[in-house]
């Protein structure tokens, strides 16, 4: 294996990892919002601000009006002494997968539908595997029509496919692929709705800081 390879897998697992990683946050982060939402209404009531729910506060027609003070959709990142707000950030998007090779493409997604096809399952074999075999066909059948090297690289590395030598372009995506995705995990643990909720003994005071810096 030469080492222009070996460097290839390392920085592919640690983009992996890194798919892996963002996912946990975001999902974490959906249910730290919906809490910090509720407790930021139960903070303004407690010091008495005049900030309802968006769905209590109505015209006397009974039609719903919005809140004057919308402390949800600001776009603001955490300062080194000032926590801002609990929204999603929004950070550039993924990066263009470089075209990779057909021939290379072709070679890799025959080698995997050579072992993940269901005709190619032995009919005893265990339930488990069939089913982890049957989801690598089928998303390498999604890779292969999108022109997906990295996913199709992926998939044969699971199943101890020796992959390609890389180009350089291939290389310098998965740099930048990482650097966008550290990025963004960077962004959510910076919200305060983040800090808030991973917060084991200040959750009242971030909450209060948070109240005061949005409610005029």
């Amino acid at each position: 294996m030469s080492s222009l390879v070996r460097k290839y897998k390392k920085l592919f697992l640690e983009l992996k990892y890194l798919y892996a990683e963002l996912e946990y946050y975001e999902e974490e982060l959906q249910e730290a919002q919906a809490n910090f939402k509720e407790e930021f209404y139960k903070k303004c009531e407690q010091l008495n601000l005049n900030v309802k729910k968006p769905e209590e506060k109505k015209e006397e027609n009974g039609t719903e009006i919005s809140t004057s003070v919308n402390p949800f959709e600001q776009q603001e990142e955490q300062q080194s002494e000032n926590i801002n707000d609990d929204t999603i950030p929004i950070v550039e998007q993924e990066v263009e997968q470089p075209k990779a090779d057909d021939e290379e493409i072709s070679k890799l997604y025959k080698k995997i539908v050579f072992l993940t096809h269901p005709d190619s399952i032995p009919a005893n074999e265990k339930e488990q595997l069939k089913q982890k075999r049957t989801k690598q066909f089928l998303q390498a059948q999604e890779a292969y029509r999108s022109k997906n090297w990295f996913l199709i690289c992926e998939i044969a590395m699971e199943l101890g496919i020796d992959i390609p030598e890389p180009n350089k372009k291939q290389l310098k995506w998965i740099e930048e692929e990482s650097s966008r995705v550290k990025e963004r995990i960077s962004h959510i643990k910076n919200l305060y709705a983040w800090v808030w909720h991973t917060s084991e003994d200040n959750k009242d005071g971030i909450m209060e800081r948070y109240v005061k810096s949005v409610v005029k």
